[in-house]
């Protein structure tokens, strides 16, 4: 996880699905007692019970999210508290390579990243609904992985722009834009102005 990324607020998640569920209890509780008098119940009683029933609904869907939230705020704060992976530095230096071998590098590396991918989703490696100890320590080699991948990226984008091939300079600022978190427009524009200066060179 980046250092520029907010944890969330785990103190708020908790007591929102505190007062949901508060809510799940009393409306239950309200919709049992009413129907154990079913019997007696007027029609205008019996609409009454239409409210806490779709209140009920609408809490148990916000618990749901609730729940997931904090599923993915416990993630977050394991991720932060796990040490830093190692350096890619000493493994991984693009300085040193052309941008036609900083391309085969990159897609080895891609391809090595999806197999641990696979690897991490194995029952071995889990414990319940986290990693184990030595899926841990698999996942902090997947980010070693990830960030020798950006690493080759970001050199390839300093680099001057007519060196190397231009189809390498497109996929690497492909891959900047287009690597799904980016919004869409923001891609689409990016994209564009990387394209229009590379095209500017070729021309040149």
């Amino acid at each position: 996880m980046t250092g520029a990324a907010k944890l969330p607020d785990f103190f708020g998640l908790v007591s929102a699905a505190e007062g949901d569920m508060r809510r799940v209890y009393d409306h239950a509780f309200l919709i049992h007692d009413h129907l154990s008098h079913a019997g007696t119940l007027t029609e205008e009683e019996q609409g009454a019970l239409v409210w806490p029933a779709g209140d009920l609904l609408k809490a148990g869907w916000n618990l749901r999210e609730h729940c997931d939230a904090m599923y993915e705020a416990a993630r977050l704060y394991r991720a932060a508290d796990r040490p830093k992976p190692p350096s890619v530095a000493a493994a991984i230096d693009p300085s040193k390579l052309s941008i036609e071998q900083m391309f085969a590098l990159f897609n080895a590396l891609g391809t090595v990243g999806d197999v641990m991918d696979g690897l991490l989703c194995q029952p071995r490696f889990k414990s319940r609904h986290n990693l184990n100890e030595a899926g841990e320590m698999l996942d902090q080699l997947r980010d070693v992985v990830s960030d020798a991948r950006e690493a080759i990226r970001r050199d390839v984008a300093s680099r001057p722009s007519g060196e190397g091939d231009a189809s390498r300079r497109v996929f690497f600022a492909a891959e900047e834009w287009t690597d799904g978190s980016c919004e869409p427009g923001r891609a689409i524009e990016g994209l564009i102005a990387a394209l229009g200066g590379m095209g500017k060179a070729v021309a040149k």
